[in-house]
């Protein structure tokens, strides 16, 4: 898990976080910003997800775009065996961006 990181959009390449196996067929997540600057400055996080023999990722669910610090929450369900996040960062400066925690998924029963 990222527990805080520091993005900026740079080249706009997206951030992923380190896999993790899931903990149960749905998850709540939260997503903590502390800090964006720049102009316009925008983080779009999804929720991405695979079985072990998959060779891609594909996305479970996105949250809201977005654009200010606070505390944004996601339930996503029907999840593979392995996740991650996938974090891009947007705004009209290479050096916008925004300090951000991936708080750990709260898992509810199988």
């Amino acid at each position: 898990m990222i527990i805080g990181i520091t993005l900026l959009k740079g080249a706009g390449e997206p951030y992923y976080s380190p896999a993790f196996p899931r903990g149960g067929l749905t998850g709540y997540f939260r997503v903590e910003v502390q800090q964006v600057w720049g102009t316009n400055p925008t983080l779009d996080v999804a929720i991405e997800h695979k079985n072990e023999e998959d060779v891609s990722y594909a996305v479970a669910g996105s949250f809201t775009q977005i654009t200010a610090s606070g505390t944004f929450p996601k339930t996503q369900g029907t999840l593979r065996e392995i996740v991650r996040f996938k974090i891009t960062v947007g705004g009209t400066e290479v050096y916008a961006g925004g300090h951000v925690l991936l708080l750990t998924p709260q898992w509810l029963p199988y």
